[in-house]
């Protein structure tokens, strides 16, 4: 009987020591983590929670989450939750630390844009066309414009062009274009 113990935990011991390999992988990458690394951890948390967290494009999980094992970097955080406007960020993981974020997610506003507008001051009419959260047609704008909320911008694009704006309401819009020669702020009220 004291043999088939020793023979028992002999086993027991060699099972667990092939299934405990120590390799560990990259959390934002599923690589095999070189030996000798010091790694970082990323705490996320939201209000409301139970967010989706996604790490450089890949979903690591749901608010509040920590995604251990990666590796010192800097990494874009996209946190999405249905009814309220995607959290975006570049967040830098550092060596044996936790990076905690901490995000308020505001509720989605959703705007009709599309329809008739004029440029505050000016005699232009512009026809605005929205599909989906991209809008077009401000006068003055000649790229699309991507609504997050009540938030609508651009850029920057190879000319360093930008365009930041706020939707007040379904009536009236502030954009503000900025540019290598300066800044030009516009106001819109829809006919």
């Amino acid at each position: 009987m004291k043999y088939m113990k020793l023979f028992v935990i002999a086993i027991l011991f060699t099972l667990f020591a092939c299934e405990q390999d120590g390799s560990q992988t990259d959390a934002a990458t599923d690589d095999p983590l070189p030996d000798g690394v010091s790694y970082g951890i990323l705490s996320v948390t939201s209000l409301p929670e139970g967010a989706t967290v996604f790490l450089d494009g890949e979903a690591k999980g749901v608010t509040q989450t920590m995604i251990e094992n990666l590796i010192p970097n800097s990494y874009d955080l996209l946190v999405t939750l249905e009814g309220y406007a995607d959290h975006e960020e570049t967040v830098t993981v550092v060596a044996d630390n936790v990076t905690d974020i901490e995000v308020t997610l505001q509720p989605a506003v959703l705007y009709n844009l599309a329809g008739r507008w004029s440029m505050d001051g000016e005699p232009d009419i512009c026809d605005v066309r929205q599909n989906g959260n991209e809008v077009r047609g401000f006068c003055g704008v000649p790229n699309p414009l991507i609504l997050n909320g009540n938030q609508l911008n651009y850029g920057p694009d190879e000319l360093e062009k930008v365009v930041n704006g706020t939707v007040a309401d379904e009536s009236h819009v502030q954009l503000t274009y900025t540019h290598p020669y300066g800044e030009s702020n516009w106001s819109y009220t829809r006919l």
